[in-house]
């Protein structure tokens, strides 16, 4: 089992660890998650059954998907990062230019004096 490949996501900043469940049919692929996440809960499948009818999995009502926006706005800033990261010549290239376009807006609006 490969974790990365697996559950990247509890690895990702942002998700509270201690509230996801890895669920597996394997004890160990269980130990593993359980070995590089420590505070990850394990269960194995026959925890499915029961999971719809636990009171302490009830959750709050999201219709709206609140909670989805926010992990794909938190994905979308992680992936901006990571590009802005790999290609810092273009991010500075970028950054110089607006710079330079703004002062010299600033100063040709401010026109000659007379």
């Amino acid at each position: 089992m490969s974790l990365a490949r697996r559950g990247p996501f509890a690895a990702a900043p942002g998700i509270i660890r201690p509230t996801v469940l890895f669920i597996d049919d394997s004890p160990s692929n269980l130990s593993e998650a359980k070995y590089f996440i420590p505070d990850i809960q394990i269960a194995d499948e026959t925890i499915i059954a029961s999971l719809l009818e636990n009171p302490l999995l009830k959750g709050r009502d999201d219709h709206a998907l609140t909670r989805l926006a926010q992990y794909k706005a938190m994905e979308q800033r992680r992936g901006d990062r990571a590009q802005a990261a790999t290609n810092i010549t273009d991010f500075l290239r970028a950054s110089t230019f607006a710079s330079l376009s703004n002062t010299m807006s600033r100063r040709t609006s401010i026109g000659p004096s007379s």
